[in-house]
């Protein structure tokens, strides 16, 4: 199992999956294996598959001598496996005739890794009992907050597009179990969201199990629906309901993020979304905020508007927060400058036309540059943190602020005539 898994990954670039099967793997299977097998082909692992596929060839040795005629090898192309005779052999002479000497034959065989379910119906699809068996410890596994990794292996070389072929050919050997908890901030940080009144929802290619676990542990609500609405165009047209009152959705590929996503635009909702993998790539590309989260894949990266340098989810409500106090002060500067305009052309209006009086240049200047520095000061204003999402509105603060302009204008005139 541990050979087959090792072989069914990719050391360079490894994803996290892969890494955890390396630094797991006991030492002497690793030397084992790279003595012993070499990989002529990998395709890595992609969201519409949900597997890796690895052609190997495995080296035997003979020291002996066979019989004379042509050696036949094995060598494997880019999609299958080919069987040659050829006439160059390695011949001697020898007391009673020709002989010749075998360096090595070359077995030829193909692994996978990748999502249980996938692998289940590529060795068991035409055994149901077998198939059941699988599923119940796939969900057993599940329901402990256990993810599944499903290794198979068949023989001869095959292509990607030709994996479920032949179900009989596939042989399953066993499935790996793999413990990926939640980080210690993730309850927190969604706490805090959800204070904020901003409602988190979960969207995940795990099985649904695992993903009614995961939120049940986070406080997230066990509301999960999986794959099966996509199943059936009946359940797809509830899509604008369901985004609305579940938690989130289970089993999903990387079209159904994008779906959730539109969908929630669709229904007036500012949509952040947060993810590291290829996978997320069109969903962060979609969502007004896409974030991709520390050790993200390029895809990702190039994707988001926001790239996480740090492990953790906290800086995502600092950020939320931030972005509300900006969003009050900038409303503040708005008033200030409609009011502090407004204020300083009336009343010299009404001071110069109205009132006579004489003013001076440099008295002109001179409060355009105090007006200034009180604007300066307003990128420090102490603000609150806004307890729901704001909305601009520019009729506001106008109005506010020519209320305040018009009230100031008049007591400083009643104060200037009184003077005078």
């Amino acid at each position: 199992l541990y050979e087959a898994a090792v072989l069914a990954s990719k050391r360079e670039g490894a994803e996290a999956i892969d890494t955890a099967i390396f630094t797991t793997t006991p030492p002497e299977i690793l030397a084992s294996v790279e003595n012993k097998y070499t990989v002529t082909k990998f395709v890595p692992f992609n969201p519409t598959d949900k597997k890796t596929l690895a052609i190997v060839s495995q080296l035997e040795h003979h020291g002996g001598l066979i019989g004379k005629g042509p050696r036949v090898s094995v060598a494997a192309s880019d999609n299958v496996a080919v069987v040659a005779a050829g006439d160059g052999r390695n011949t001697e002479e020898a007391e009673g005739g020709h002989f010749e000497r075998s360096l090595s034959t070359k077995l030829v065989f193909t692994v996978s890794k990748g999502s249980p379910d996938i692998i289940n119906r590529m060795c068991h699809g035409n055994n149901p009992e077998k198939y059941k068996q699988v599923e119940d410890k796939i969900v057993e596994f599940a329901s402990r907050g256990f993810r599944a990794l499903g290794v198979a292996k068949r023989d001869g070389a095959i292509s990607p597009g030709q994996a479920l072929a032949d179900v009989s050919s596939w042989q399953m050997i066993g499935l790996l179990s793999l413990f990926d908890p939640a980080r210690e901030d993730s309850a927190e940080v969604i706490r805090a969201a959800n204070h904020l009144c901003v409602d988190v929802k979960m969207i995940t290619g795990d099985q649904l199990a695992i993903a009614i676990e995961t939120c049940a542990r986070l406080g997230l609500g066990t509301s999960i629906v999986g794959p099966e609405i996509w199943k059936h165009d009946g359940d797809a047209r509830d899509l604008p309901r369901l985004v609305e009152s579940v938690n989130g959705f289970a089993g999903v590929y990387p079209e159904h993020k994008y779906a959730v996503v539109e969908q929630l635009q669709k229904n007036h909702h500012i949509v952040g979304m947060t993810g590291d993998g290829v996978n997320d790539a069109a969903a962060l590309k979609k969502a007004e905020v896409g974030i991709a989260v520390a050790g993200a894949t390029e895809a990702a990266r190039s994707s988001a508007d926001i790239i996480l340098s740090e492990p953790g989810l906290s800086t995502i409500v600092v950020a939320i927060k931030r972005a509300r106090k900006t969003f009050l002060r900038l409303n503040f500067y708005m008033v200030y400058r409609i009011w502090a305009s407004s204020y300083i052309y009336l009343f010299f209006l009404i001071l110069y036309i109205g009132l006579r009086f004489p003013i001076a240049n440099w008295l002109i200047v001179l409060l355009s540059l105090f007006k200034d520095v009180v604007v300066i000061s307003t990128s420090k204003d102490k603000v609150p943190v806004a307890p729901q999402p704001l909305n601009w509105n520019l009729a506001h603060p106008a109005i506010v602020a020519i209320v305040m302009s018009c009230m100031s204008v008049l007591g400083s005139v009643i104060f200037t005539y009184v003077s005078l």
